[in-house]
């Protein structure tokens, strides 16, 4: 579906960190994106792995240097400002939560925050304020 603006139109975009071979990517991201697909939403996924830096596995994306985060970030910025009106549905605190969170703050989108306790501990976030 289009707008008259050529702009796609998007309910919820899941934005996760990991592919859809992480648990996190996957089962967070794109199943459920499937899943609300066949009950009419319209969802898409951007995986930072997957979309973004295609070659590199889960571990290489937790442990990317601050230049490549950035990089990733600008991406992904430059493709989610097209989506005015999305929720972002953001998996984990993690570098690639800043452009879809800055889109939030200039009041472009929502975004719901999907943050697991388990893993507290692992968070860049957390770490910076320790």
């Amino acid at each position: 579906m289009k707008s008259r603006r050529n702009q796609e139109i998007v309910d919820i975009y899941f934005i996760s960190i990991g592919g859809y071979d992480m648990p996190y990517g996957g089962m967070h991201a794109y199943y459920f994106s499937e899943m609300l697909q066949l009950y009419g939403w319209n969802t898409k996924v951007l995986s930072f792995q997957d979309h973004l830096a295609h070659r590199k596995d889960g571990n290489q994306m937790l442990r990317l240097l601050n230049p490549m985060r950035l990089v990733l970030n600008l991406r992904a910025y430059s493709h989610l400002k097209r989506y005015g009106n999305t929720i972002f549905y953001i998996q984990k605190v993690h570098y690639h939560a800043a452009a879809p969170f800055l889109l939030s703050r200039f009041g472009r989108n929502r975004h719901i925050l999907d943050y697991d306790n388990w893993d507290l501990d692992r968070s860049p976030l957390f770490q910076l304020f320790s």
